[in-house]
Order: structure tokens, then C-alpha cells, then sequence
């Protein structure tokens, strides 16, 4: 039985140890420029004068929680876009030295280890299509260079789909 659920971004990427996982067998990452833009366009609308905001993204479909993971059914491409958006608000926090706001979008990211603050693993585990970029970019020691290779395998073809979504986030939020 489908039980919903009003929730909003900040729950879904905080809900304690539970992960978020793309299944193999949805589709994968696709979402280019186009998308992206009119994502953005509406989360610019959503914000008042007061710089609040909220914005209906949809329904997201997750399947039961097995394991400590919720499995999407719907809505994979927009909460990869919004992952993205959180990756790229985290290099504009940390290019502005603002050191505790770049931490408390890491834990949206991520699950760190307590004792050493390094990255146990990813809160939201993408379309296998670019998981690996997703991942390396994931990291809270991440640069902004997106790596030809990883481990000795190419990243060509994952790079053509992710750095296009990140730069233009990235452009669009660096202003503020």
C-alpha cells in the first residue's frame, strides 16, 4: 500500500543513515542543459524577498525501505540535478570561506565517519552511468577537476554527461 508522505529536499538528504539508491534498472542520468534550466527557474521563482522559498518538485516514488536504503521509483533525474546543485553550492561556500555552511552541505552528501570527518560513502548512489564521476565529485577534498580517468578507467563518457549539468549549476549559483 502507497503511503505518502509530505517531505521535503533537507529530509530526504538528511534522514539518518539511510541511503538513497538509483536501481540498475532505471534508466539512466539524462538530464542536460534544458532541464536543468527550467529546474532552476523555478527554484529562482520559488525565493521571496525574505531569500525563503518553497517549490512542489513533485512526487517522488520510493520503493520500501529495505536495509537502510530507499530505492527510487520515480524521480531519479530530478534528485541527481538536485545533488548536483548541493555539489555546486558546497564549492561556492568554500570558495567564500564559509567553512561550516561547505560541512553542513557535505552531510547532505555524504555519511562521514564521525572520528575523522572523511567520506564513508554517498548518501544518493546514482545511475550507474555516472556513478563513478558522481562519487569522485562526492568527496569533500574534491577540487573541481573532473579526472580523465579513475582507477585506470575512462571517465569520458560520464564526464560528457556531469560536468555540462555542473558547470552550468555551478555558474548559476556562484553569484550568490
Amino acid at each position: 500500500m502507497i503511503q505518502p508522505k509530505n517531505r521535503t529536499i533537507d529530509d530526504i538528504f538528511s534522514d539518518g543513515q539511510n541511503r538513497i539508491v538509483i536501481p540498475r534498472y532505471q534508466r539512466n542520468f539524462d538530464w542536460g542543459k534544458n532541464e536543468v534550466e527550467e529546474l532552476m527557474m523555478d527554484l529562482n521563482d520559488s525565493i521571496d524577498k525574505t531569500g525563503a522559498g518553497r517549490l512542489f518538485l513533485g512526487s517522488f516514488i520510493f520503493a520500501n525501505k529495505t536495509e537502510g536504503e530507499f530505492k527510487v521509483v520515480d524521480g531519479q533525474q530530478r534528485l541527481t540535478t538536485i545533488a548536483l546543485i548541493l555539489l555546486a553550492c558546497r564549492a561556492v561556500a568554500k570558495k567564500n570561506k564559509e567553512y561550516d555552511l561547505s560541512q553542513e552541505i557535505q552531510k547532505k552528501l555524504t555519511f562521514t565517519d564521525s572520528a575523522t570527518g572523511r567520506k564513508i560513502s554517498e548518501r544518493l548512489t546514482v545511475s550507474p552511468s555516472i556513478r563513478d564521476i558522481f562519487q569522485h565529485i562526492c568527496d569533500n577534498n574534491w577540487n573541481g577537476e573532473f579526472p580523465q580517468k579513475i582507477d585506470k578507467k575512462s571517465m569520458k563518457k560520464q564526464i560528457k554527461k556531469v560536468k555540462p549539468v555542473y558547470e552550468y549549476i555551478f555558474d548559476k549559483v556562484k553569484h550568490y
